[in-house]
């Protein structure tokens, strides 16, 4: 049932292989364009009340740390070929609010994955460190409980390197260049400070390898996907 669930969802996201990252640039540029004249207006029309609503709000948005695990598994079908199972996701991130309504969010990352090559199934390993930088809209559900729904989208920029225990490709490639994200969660608090963030993340980027071994050609990979998992947030 989880398999065919999978299968149906990276159905859904098979056209952004199809996309260049010239595109989903121009859209993501669009929408954080929209989220930044959003936020403000936003967090005015909130505030109508300046007794009530104020204080619910600051209550809302704090600046905060945040140290993330989760699951992640490529959104590229040619990516799942070679690394077919997920792995461990370690994200560390921090926002500080524009206003009552919205804030500026920041993150950086670490993912490792080991897989197989397609054809001569010889181990190969990924290495990704991707740089976010986004706006967060946040919205609080309950008067009555601390539970707050959120998404963040912006840019992403990626530093990879595969290693290859082939002798038909180079032992190691590198490709960095820039993608997106867009991330959403529900966050409840623990106790004073601490919050428990329930989060779910998609995340694109294009990137082309080069090979120095003759006769062999270089590829484009999509190197985002999708990520699901835990994280501790400390409010300041």
């Amino acid at each position: 049932m989880v398999d065919s669930f999978k299968n149906r969802l990276f159905s859904k996201l098979a056209f952004f292989e199809k996309k260049s990252n010239r595109v989903f640039t121009l859209v993501l540029r669009n929408l954080v364009f929209f989220l930044s004249s959003f936020c403000p207006l936003s967090a005015t029309t909130y505030l109508t009340d300046a007794t009530t609503q104020t204080d619910t709000c600051e209550k809302i948005s704090p600046p905060y740390f945040e140290v993330k695990a989760g699951y992640f598994f490529f959104a590229s079908h040619s990516m799942r070929k070679v690394y077919n199972q997920g792995g461990f996701d370690i994200q560390v991130s921090g926002a500080y609010p524009m206003n009552d309504y919205c804030r500026i969010y920041a993150s950086a990352e670490y993912l490792e994955k080991s897989g197989h090559s397609e054809h001569a199934g010889q181990k190969t390993s990924f290495w990704a460190i991707p740089f976010s930088l986004g706006l967060q809209p946040v919205f609080k559900l309950l008067k009555s409980y601390p539970l707050s729904y959120y998404f963040t989208i912006g840019p992403r920029y990626y530093l990879t390197k595969a290693h290859n225990q082939s002798s038909f490709v180079s032992s190691n490639i590198h490709a960095n260049g820039f993608g997106g994200f867009f991330n959403t969660g529900f966050m409840t608090k623990l106790k004073k400070d601490l919050f428990i963030d329930l989060f779910g993340e998609l995340s694109y980027a294009y990137l082309r390898y080069s090979s120095s071994v003759k006769n062999s050609e270089g590829h484009k990979a999509q190197v985002g996907g999708l990520t699901f998992g835990l994280g501790l947030v400390y409010t300041f």
